[in-house]
């Protein structure tokens, strides 16, 4: 009798096992994946009409849940009477106070179940329980009312998960942030970081001092009640309000305002054009000082977050150098250089930001020995810079890798992890071999100076370690020798760099989709394994604790918000997985095809307007209702060029100004072609294991452009857009060639292409697929 209840029992267990499955965090396709899935068998049915039963929501998260419930097409019946019967059961330990907002680590955890009567969401803050119902609306989104029953337990990796909108160079409208936060709630994202001065204008009021927004904002400014509804909608959806009002520098506004608190006598004028200039606040004026005081004043009671953001960054020393009273000042209170001064300054910001109860953030070049380890540092100059600030004891955010106002690949942000899995921060490499060889080149740029690299490069051991200037070396990604060319990839903070190393005229640097020529200043030469050098890699262990978590930037010189959010989204979903989910989700193809599912719902359901502003644009170029489509179609085959190409090209071109019209077929372009990316690889795993039903399906695919451009040409017979037409018919035509006559002699094998310095904002992303095919028939002559 025994054994048979010990049998019954292990029996028992065993269908326990089979009924409930731990799955992959992905596998259901939500962005940003949960920490853990439990699956089991059995469905339940949300109805059209939800009934949820509620304990410890606030009016304004009652209101949220109705909103994200809402998007699905349903009725929402909100209760909290004892007993009542629901579809959703919602209860939060610690109820929200009225008028809460969300704080750095406040609870963001979850537990989403699907159960036989119903679904259960606890949390132990409303604002896990928020995160709960977008990640339920993803779900119904993408797989239908018909829910699995299990599990969803969930917490986020990062408590600092950001996005940056500049609403200074060019203005963005409250309906425009709103929406922009709605999507920020979808991706789980916490922190709304408010550019709000700059150069080019001051767009908050400041009690007592109206010149501000009077005379340096072009009419365009948040009132004091537009800024307080911003924070109070950003707080309903679980997010935080951050200001940013940049001192000293980024000053040329505040000096129209108010001259005399400048380093140098004006008059100033409304700077229009994009850089960075000389007005610099006088940190020792006391008029200025004041002036500084009613400002911090200000933020506090605008903005209850308990971090303000002075931003402290491309301060240009020059007024400060050049006015003795400055320099007297600095001798007599034994300050050294402007870095000193600088610092000086900033000392007296945190005091004064402290008598606010609030806590001081910056940018990296605000990083000093005596600055206060509570304040806050962001860097945006790169890995090296983040090791500097978590090295010396501070708190610190990552954006470098995550600005998305320069066009990049998606993945290329994914793989920025703000704490990557590595080793310690100094090693060398232990490869055993001894071919190790060093080349020096140069990189010119649009604008700024060269790029200098050097590659150290071990063909035996298929390894390379790239300096770029004179940062930290680092490993390449990925290192291959083919058909004459050395090819090596790594991701530095101009994007995913790949250089391809052949003879000196035919040798270049991609930096994204675009590229630039690689002058060979000094070739390949033998050195012994002890002059490679060390390899500097990223914060780690006890470090990286400091490190808070990361902030996506979208800077707007090329930004309005015509086309804000063709810029953000859907990419923002893959930033914000790397910022939530586990470290270990790292591969490109599975975040690919998530991040593309999330482009219908961030449409449809969240109802950000990519998809408007991009069919808007390209009806706008395309000027005939009847060319639309295939113009729309056309635009698959293009990119803009990443990096800032685009922001040096409009230098050069005089048109890197407020002033520059932003309406032309580049503006509203995708920063990466969906279907490109999927032709690329369709190709590649075709030319791996060539079969005649992938090739007729790539066919197929080519042939649908070849007629669409085909129907554009004639419409624009007789238009300078004919030529960009032609073009990608040129490619799309070469593709077909070498899809069916590889090895003939009839077909050209080679897009010739000698490297030169980008001329155009528009890149040919069909070239892409195109050069697999170049490379699978060069394999095959």
């Amino acid at each position: 009798m025994k054994n048979n209840l010990c049998t019954l029992r292990c029996l028992l267990f065993l269908l326990l096992c089979l009924s409930i499955a731990t799955v992959r965090a992905e596998s259901l396709s939500l962005m940003p994946a949960p920490q853990s899935v439990q699956l089991k068998q059995g469905h339940w049915i949300l109805p059209d009409e939800v009934t949820v039963w509620h304990s410890g929501l606030s009016a304004d998260h009652q209101r949220s849940v109705r909103d994200i419930l809402a998007s699905l097409q349903r009725t929402v019946i909100l209760t909290h009477a004892s007993g009542a019967k629901a579809d959703i059961y919602l209860h939060v330990d610690a109820p929200a106070k009225p008028g809460e907002v969300p704080h750095l680590n406040s609870i963001e955890s979850y537990r989403l179940a699907v159960e036989k009567q119903g679904i259960v969401i606890s949390a132990a803050q409303s604002w896990g329980a928020l995160h709960a119902l977008q990640t339920l609306r993803q779900w119904v989104s993408l797989h239908g009312s018909q829910l699995q029953r299990g599990s969803i337990d969930d917490a986020p990796r990062f408590a600092w998960r950001g996005l940056l909108l500049d609403s200074v160079r060019h203005f963005l409208p409250v309906e425009t942030l709103k929406r922009q936060l709605r999507g920020m709630a979808s991706a789980k994202l916490n922190v709304f970081h408010w550019h709000l001065t700059d150069d080019q204008g001051w767009r908050l009021p400041i009690d007592g001092y109206p010149r501000l927004h009077q005379f340096a904002s072009d009419g365009q400014y948040y009132t004091h009640q537009q800024i307080t509804d911003v924070v109070s909608y950003a707080a309903s959806l679980g997010i935080r309000v951050m200001p940013e009002v940049d001192l000293p520098g980024h000053a040329s506004a505040l000096a129209v305002a108010y001259p005399a608190l400048m380093s140098a006598p004006g008059p100033y004028n409304m700077e229009r054009n994009w850089g960075v200039f000389e007005p610099l606040l006088d940190p020792t004026n006391p008029d200025a000082l004041t002036v500084v005081n009613a400002v911090l004043k200000q933020l506090a009671a605008l903005f209850p977050d308990r971090y303000v953001h002075i931003g402290g960054d491309e301060v240009n020393p020059a007024q400060w150098d050049n006015n003795p009273r400055i320099q007297a000042y600095m001798r007599s209170h034994g300050l050294a250089d402007s870095h000193a001064l600088h610092a000086h300054f900033n000392r007296y910001l945190q005091q004064a930001l402290a008598k606010h109860q609030r806590h001081m953030m910056g940018w990296d070049e605000i990083l000093h020995p005596d600055l206060r380890k509570d304040v806050v540092v962001q860097s945006w100059r790169g890995v090296d810079s983040l090791h500097d600030i978590v090295k010396a004891g501070h708190p610190a955010i990552l954006s470098s890798g995550f600005y998305i106002d320069q066009p990049q690949f998606s993945d290329y942000h994914y793989r920025n992890d703000p704490v990557p899995d590595g080793t310690s921060p100094a090693e060398i490499t232990s490869s055993p071999s001894t071919d190790w060889q060093r080349l020096r080149g140069q990189m010119p740029r649009l604008k700024g100076t060269p790029v200098v690299i050097t590659i150290w490069y071990s063909e035996q051991a298929q390894q390379a370690i790239v300096q770029l200037d004179q940062r930290h070396p680092k490993p390449a990604r990925h290192v291959e020798f083919t058909n004459g060319k050395t090819v090596i990839q790594l991701d530095s903070w101009m994007g995913p760099l790949t250089a391809v190393i052949a003879t000196p005229r035919q040798s270049q640097i991609w930096v994204g989709n675009t590229p630039y020529p690689l002058t060979i200043l000094q070739p390949f030469d033998a050195l012994a394994k002890e002059d490679v050098p060390m390899i500097h890699t990223s914060a780690r262990g006890t470090e990286g604790s400091k490190i808070l978590g990361a902030e996506a930037t979208l800077w707007s010189e090329l930004v309005t918000s015509d086309i804000i959010d063709q810029r953000i989204w859907p990419r923002l979903y893959g930033i914000a997985e790397r910022l939530w989910s586990p470290a270990s989700l790292q591969d490109p193809v599975a975040m690919y095809q998530r991040l593309w599912r999330m482009n219908s719902f961030a449409a449809d359901v969240v109802g950000l307007q990519h998809h408007q502003q991009w069919q808007k644009g390209v009806a706008r170029w395309a000027g005939h209702p009847s060319a639309v489509e295939d113009a729309l179609l056309m635009t698959e085959l293009l990119e803009p060029a990443h990096y800032y190409t685009r922001h040096h090209l409009h230098y050069r071109q005089g048109r890197y100004h407020q002033q520059a019209v932003l309406d032309g077929l580049v503006d509203i372009l995708a920063v990466e072609s969906a279907p490109m990316l999927q032709l690329e690889r369709q190709i590649r795993q075709f030319t791996l294991a060539p079969s005649s039903a992938e090739q007729l399906h790539i066919q197929q695919t080519l042939q649908n452009y070849q007629s669409a451009l085909k129907r554009l040409q004639q419409r624009f017979s007789a238009e300078p857009k004919l030529a960009l037409v032609d073009r990608l018919q040129r490619y799309v035509e070469q593709g077909l060639a070498l899809l069916h006559q590889c090895g003939s002699d009839n077909v050209h094998y080679t897009l010739h292409q000698t490297p030169s310095l980008p001329d155009n904002e528009i890149v040919m992303a069909i070239a892409r697929p195109v050069a697999q095919l170049v490379k699978w028939c060069d394999n095959r002559r």
